[in-house]
């Protein structure tokens, strides 16, 4: 039996009898629970006998449980005892929330109460291991790698969000359920938060910052959080978000390395064994030592060491950071750099400066470096920051294409109209096919847009490379230089492969920007596609493809080419030899990534100062299962034009739209109402819901919606037949959609489908 005095305050009768029971099971003695009806009487009660817990009502008639506790937690009687609220989802803001934690409530339980999980947060509450979390509220937590903690900062919201390994940095178990997004408000002393608040609702877009700030755990050690982010400069919320991680052992050697130093222990054990990179300079910057640690990260040995610092690491900016001259720093800074090591590769490193000084005179005498390898973290930011800026540009992927299949709905159908009213051969019957072709196009373009921003899935499919490289390349022609000369060259009949076009089309265009951008004062750019048979002598020459028929995509520069040490690593995630802002380093690990899907391989060889050749090869489909080649005309997306009869009621929120399937409906032998509202046809319907027989509408337009007229129609007549057209990219099918629609069409569509499916909903009627 637990034996701890309760006092509950102003409980409903509901969340009494729950809260009795709860108690009860934990195991807490009747006898010792006392009931009062009102904040006043409970500051009476509590003054005379002090109570081990306290759970009081936050809407109180009189005097809210916010504001007992207030009193509660300031009076001099208080011992240990736990102030808990009980408060309904809109019974506290955030400013309540932040004024609880700094009041002293030790947690709110938000109604309804959960039965099973109370009888252990009362317990855990007056438990003798039990401090004051501030306040729990559930939040969402996202997945976060290498031992870091991920958070996220709203400023519209003034919120925090938090991975679940902050909370195992702060102290709590693996597993433990999420509380309330000001959790650091409680483990950060009051100093530390407010920089770290101040800090990050100033900072401007893609500002980068990080700093050092003491917390104590949940067992109340005290520790040092080092915490860094970049606001998002795509959202419009002003997200900020980045990493932290526990530095205690860090600052720990720090301090301890200093005072090595101080005491001119230069063999300290400290040095040789630490984690981190160390260097020590003289005063005047010149390298005498280094630790083993930064001889192993960077191959330099300390002989090999160019002695002075700016040339070691290079893009230290002396500005801020006190300089007295050009000799040396007066005070201890940080500063986030690159360093090349000695294989050429280039680390994200974060360099911290500290200057030693003479006890004494106060002269400095050396320059302590702690140079600390970033780049994981940094690559996992950039991850971060892409999968942010891909929702973005997904958003607005599925925008612009509604508005433009829309247009393009518009030039295919009053192309097709000038098409039936023309009656010779000609080249105005020609030219008029061929917009169509450029309007079929077009279409698949968007759709390649939608697939390549994640809002439309990817399907594999035996398929002819030629069409979509003959594509790749007209919409790679209009960004070439004048300068670079593009050469392609098809081989005759080259073989089907199982692929996405999407996938081929980002294969293609990866590897001929890199192209482009190696080449900054002109060249050539020869693109090749032919069929390739594997042997055991390819298998010799260095290929773990295996043996068979092929296909072979090269792309051959005459640019600046790549060093041998570097060509192992160029399909890395993140790795550029390009200069910073200059390039992603996605994009040859994207065809790197592609290529595993489809079981192939790509190649590079590369002399420096003669260009590069990639070799693509893509497993081919045997010819048994092969489907006739795609003409290289294009697709006609005519079709056959049946006429019919019946009364439409033709709705779109687009005047030219509506023009157009009245004038095209009517030439078919309908009779057709149109209209650019779907209020105003709605209001038309319903007077004579019997004279129609097919109501066409479109999904998104103000007022009604297509959905809504649909629904609205549907219960008036039902069994009429409804045609839903949209130029969102989603399902095919009504099915699909969740549309309680007939058939649902997507824009742009010719005048044969529609007119055959108009005529074939109109039969089955």
């Amino acid at each position: 039996m637990q034996d701890h005095s309760i006092l509950l305050v102003g409980l409903e009768t509901l969340d009494r009898e729950k809260v009795l029971q709860a108690l009860e099971d934990a195991g807490f003695v009747k006898s010792r629970v006392q009931e009062v009806h009102s904040g006043e009487e409970a500051v009476r009660v509590f003054r005379e006998t002090p109570f081990d817990l306290v759970l009081a009502e936050q809407s109180m008639e009189w005097m809210s449980g916010l504001e007992l506790a207030g009193l509660i937690c300031d009076d001099k009687w208080k011992r240990e005892t736990r102030v808990v609220l009980l408060a309904g989802v809109d019974d506290l803001g955030q400013r309540d929330v932040k004024k609880a934690a700094r009041t002293g409530v030790d947690d709110i339980i938000f109604k309804p109460l959960n039965h099973q999980t109370l009888p252990a947060r009362l317990s855990f509450l007056v438990s003798k291991n039990a401090h004051a979390s501030g306040c729990q509220l559930h939040i969402c937590s996202t997945a976060s790698k290498s031992g870091l903690g991920y958070w996220e900062y709203n400023s519209l919201t003034g919120g925090f969000f938090y991975s679940q390994s902050v909370y195992e940095i702060l102290g709590y178990p693996r597993g433990h359920e999420p509380l309330d997004n000001y959790i650091l408000h409680t483990h950060l002393e009051p100093g530390h938060m407010q920089q770290l608040e101040k800090k990050v609702s100033s900072l401007a877009p893609k500002e980068w910052f990080s700093g050092d700030f003491c917390f104590r755990r949940r067992d109340r050690e005290e520790r040092f959080l080092r915490i860094s982010g970049q606001k998002d400069s795509l959202s419009k919320a002003g997200i900020v978000s980045g990493v932290l991680q526990d530095v205690t052992q860090q600052k720990r050697v720090e301090d301890k390395l200093m005072e090595l130093l101080e005491q001119t222990s230069m063999q300290a054990e400290a040095l040789e064994q630490s984690g981190e990179g160390i260097v020590l300079t003289d005063s005047r910057l010149n390298v005498v030592y280094v630790n083993p640690f930064f001889d192993e990260t960077s191959g330099f040995r300390a002989s090999e060491l160019i002695p002075k610092l700016r040339e070691l690491i290079p893009g230290i900016s002396l500005k801020n950071n006190g300089v007295a001259d050009d000799d040396g720093w007066k005070r201890p800074w940080r500063e986030q750099v690159n360093l090349r090591d000695k294989s050429g590769y280039v680390r994200e490193v974060e360099v911290s400066v500290s200057p030693v000084k003479n006890k004494k005179t106060g002269e400095i005498v050396n320059y302590v470096l702690m140079i600390r390898d970033i780049t994981e973290r940094q690559n996992l930011q950039k991850q971060l920051q892409q999968a942010q800026k891909m929702e973005a540009i997904g958003t607005l992927a599925g925008g612009i294409a509604h508005d433009f299949n829309n247009s393009l709905m518009g030039i295919q159908g009053f192309t097709e109209l000038a098409l039936m009213n023309m009656s010779d051969e000609g080249r105005p019957r020609e030219y008029l096919q061929s917009s169509l072709r450029t309007v079929q196009r077009a279409r698949d373009l968007v759709q390649q847009i939608l697939t390549f921003s994640g809002q439309k899935e990817t399907t594999k499919a035996p398929m002819q490379v030629k069409p979509v490289l003959k594509e790749a390349m007209k919409l790679l022609g209009a960004t070439v230089p004048v300068n670079i000369q593009l050469n392609v060259d098809i081989g005759d009949d080259p073989p089907m492969v199982v692929a996405d076009p999407v996938w081929i089309h980002q294969i293609v265009m990866n590897l001929c920007t890199n192209a482009l951008q190696a080449m900054p004062r002109g060249g050539n750019i020869d693109v090749g596609l032919k069929g390739a048979d594997l042997d055991a002598t390819c298998q010799e020459a260095g290929h773990d493809l295996p043996r068979g028929r092929y296909l072979l995509l090269e792309i051959q520069d005459t640019g600046c080419g790549i060093e041998p040490e570097m060509q192992e690593r160029i399909f890395d995630p993140f790795f550029s030899t390009k200069p910073r802002g200059k390039g992603t380093g996605l994009g040859l690990s994207v065809v790197h990534g592609i290529l595993q899907e489809l079981a192939g391989r790509v190649m590079v060889y590369s002399t420096p100062g003669q260009g590069s050749l990639f070799r693509v090869y893509i497993p081919a489909v045997p010819v048994e299962q092969g489907i006739p080649a795609e003409s290289d005309k294009g697709r006609e997306p005519s079709g056959e034009v049946v006429r019919g009869r019946g009364s439409i009621l033709f709705v779109d929120d687009q005047e030219e739209i509506v023009n157009w399937g009245v004038r095209a409906l009517e030439s078919l032998g309908y009779m057709v109402c149109g209209f650019s509202s779907g209020d105003r046809a709605w209001e038309v319907f319903k007077e004579q819901p019997e004279d129609y027989d097919l109501l066409v509408t479109d999904l998104s337009m103000p007022g009604t919606s297509g959905q809504e007229l649909a629904r609205k129609v549907k219960e008036l007549r039902p069994g009429l037949p409804v045609i839903m057209c949209t130029g969102h990219a989603g399902a095919d099918t009504p099915e699909k959609s969740g549309l309680q629609v007939d058939a649902l069409m997507q824009k742009p569509f010719s005048m044969g489908e529609f007119s055959r499916l108009i005529r074939s909903l109109l039969q089955e009627g």
